[in-house]
């Protein structure tokens, strides 16, 4: 039996069309389409769509040639089903169109299962039966239309059995006609309402979740609640009176994105009914509440329009907002740090950007640690072992996309390591590798062990190399850390060595005291791997280097109560860590400290006093008593000296 006019259903509707344009679309198949009546869920439609009258005494509504049974026309804005009907077409009255009904079974994802309801004797019948089997209130969603039935019914004028017979016929291939346009998009809007039926592990260290928008995982993943989620939830949570939008930043891949899932399943504990969620050009409708999403939707749809407007509403936006949003709705967009992506949104209204840190090698460790018993259910992740965790972390820094997971990292250690050995002291070579000739954005989280190899490359060579390195590349945009890498060990050297040295006092109110020359005789050099060493080994004559990060921005300390800090900075801001002055004042309770910012020439005009930061939030300590026992200055060490 052919089922000639069938393939015209390859047109499946898009919510991101306008109706008149899905209606045009379809009635340019011909005489077949010419009376399609759709029935579809508001979110697709306006109320005058629904063309329903209620007959005195009857239950159900009547629409041209349809049924509903038990739905009247406000209630079928909550059908979870696409119909397409066909009512009788004036040149066709001797003939009855023939329903064709499609059921998704439970197993969403394999959309190629498709099955159908059995043969009814009346078209009533049929329709009747497959309304009344409807599930209600599922929380999933196909091509932007919620539940997890998707119901085809279209008019097949030519394919009559009888009469009186109607048939409700099984078809396979329907899924070549629908497999590629919904799978992709059932795969994000099941992602997506995965973020309202999330769960806790029974530790509550991390979020479950049964899929991934993003499609980082095909399968259920955990999403770890790491500290700075908390922290910057915090932050939103105290600043969003005065703000009403917020971009978070940070590098690729450290998990802005999660963050966002987080806040929205944060959001649903804390009571708010619905938000939305941008990715790419659909927006999602997520009840919280009731625990199911609709979508997606045209960012510029009446409907989200609409929900941007409410005050109390929140908008999630993952990847960049280029242009401001209008509306009343608080806003989190989560992105790179590319100015692009959100320089423009910024400007639209009260806007606070927060800054998410890469992770530390003790924040690698804590989420293996946390991670291990569920190693073997959730084996799908591909999560490395903490050995090799912490050794990726040496090699490839705080970025747990390349780091964590086994399937990115065996081939980009290799080149990594080979191309250090390989480039010795040529400068052409190490802008190849730093710029992306080995793997793309190399340069982007190159790691401390793998900056420290490089840096012994060309220490290796010589004080004449390394200088010539310094002085070619100080305005290249490539070097990255590797220029204050292979600068702060010739600090050392010189300061170690002595000699005379411009020196300036600066203040908090921007003002800079006269550069006079200040004379360091030589030092012995000592070492020191904790804050009680570090405390112990200060003194007249004495230069201490930590053998590791004992004290944040601290990176030595000389005499009885100087602190140095080194580093290259081209408008001359760095900061100090305030934890690591504090951790300072503690080991050595000196009654006041010169605080050193050891700078090249080239930058030493610019850089005046610095702020006290917070560790990994980005503000700045007040009113601490420590801070008013320091002095601050800026000293010019001239890599040049050193040759």
């Amino acid at each position: 039996m052919e089922l000639s006019g069938f393939k015209k259903l390859e047109i499946v509707y898009d919510p991101i069309k306008r109706y008149e344009e899905f209606t045009k679309e379809l009635q340019s198949l011909g005489g077949f389409a010419q009376n399609l009546t759709l029935f579809l869920p508001s979110k697709v439609f306006s109320q005058e769509t629904f063309h329903s009258e209620r007959r005195p005494g009857e239950t159900h509504t009547r629409h041209p040639s349809i049924l509903v049974d038990g739905l009247d026309a406000s209630e079928s804005k909550k059908v979870n089903a696409h119909i397409v009907y066909h009512g009788q077409d004036p040149a066709h009255q001797a003939l009855q169109g023939t329903a064709i009904a499609a059921c998704l079974p439970d197993q969403m994802p394999h959309v190629h299962h498709l099955h159908s309801a059995l043969a009814y004797s009346t078209k009533e019948q049929a329709i009747d039966k497959f309304v009344q089997n409807l599930p209600h209130g599922i929380g999933g969603s196909v091509l932007g239309i919620p539940g997890e039935v998707l119901l085809l019914m279209a008019s097949l004028l030519d394919l009559v059995l009888g009469a009186c017979a109607w048939l409700v016929v099984v078809i396979e291939f329907m899924a070549i006609c629908l497999v590629s346009c919904l799978t992709l998009e059932f795969a994000q809007s099941d992602g997506v309402a995965a973020l309202v039926r999330a769960t806790d592990t029974p530790d509550s260290k991390f979020w479950i979740l049964d899929s991934d928008a993003l499609r980082n995982y095909d399968q259920p993943f955990l999403l770890w609640k790491r500290k700075a989620y908390a922290s910057l939830e915090s932050k939103i949570r105290e600043l969003r009176s005065n703000f009403t939008s917020f971009i978070v930043l940070g590098t690729a891949g450290i998990g802005k994105s999660f963050f966002g899932y987080h806040w929205i399943i944060r959001l649903g504990q804390m009571g708010q009914e619905k938000a939305l969620y941008k990715v790419g050009k659909v927006v999602y409708i997520l009840n919280l509440r009731s625990r199911y999403v609709e979508g997606g939707y045209d960012m510029n749809g009446q409907i989200i329009r609409q929900m941007l407007d409410y005050q109390s509403m929140w908008l999630v936006i993952d990847g960049k907002q280029e242009t401001p949003l209008p509306g009343k709705c608080r806003v989190l967009l989560v992105c790179s740090s590319k100015k692009k992506n959100y320089q423009e949104f910024g400007k639209g209204g009260l806007c606070c950007m927060l800054y998410m840190s890469v992770w530390s090698r003790e924040e690698i460790g804590e989420f293996l640690d946390d991670f291990e018993p569920y190693r073997t259910s959730y084996g799908n992740m591909n999560v490395v072992d903490r050995k090799e965790g912490l050794d990726n972390f040496d090699y490839l820094g705080g970025v747990p996309r390349y780091v964590l997971r086994a399937t990115k990292l065996k081939e980009g250690k290799s080149l990594a390591k080979s191309a250090v050995e390989s480039f010795g002291s040529s400068v052409s070579k190490a802008a190849k590798i730093l710029s992306g000739g080995t793997t793309a954005k190399r340069h982007q989280f190159a790691s401390e062990a793998l900056m420290t190899e490089l840096g012994n490359q060309y220490l290796r060579a010589g004080a004449v190399p390394v200088v010539g390195f310094l002085k070619e590349t100080f305005t290249c945009p490539w070097v990255g850390a590797l220029w204050g890498k292979l600068y702060e060990p010739l600090v050392h050297r010189l300061l170690l060595k002595g000699g005379d040295f411009v020196i300036k006092a600066v203040y908090a109110n921007g003002r800079s005291g006269p550069e006079t020359s200040v004379h360091i005789g030589p030092h012995i050099m000592l070492e020191a791997s904790s804050a009680g060493e570090f405390g112990g080994k200060m003194g007249m004559g004495k230069y201490v280097q930590p053998t590791s990060e004992v004290f944040p921005s601290i990176d030595s300390g000389m005499d009885e109560d100087i602190l140095i800090q080194v580093f290259k900075r081209v408008d001359g801001k760095h900061g100090f860590e305030a934890s690591g002055l504090e951790m300072v004042d503690a080991a050595l309770k000196r009654p006041s400290y010169r605080l050193w910012s050891c700078v090249p020439k080239e930058t030493f005009p610019r850089t005046g006093w610095q702020q006290y930061q917070n560790n990994n939030d980005g503000d700045y300590g007040r009113g601490n008593a420590v801070f008013g026992k320091k002095q601050q200055f800026v000293v010019q060490v001239d890599y040049e000296d050193a040759r």
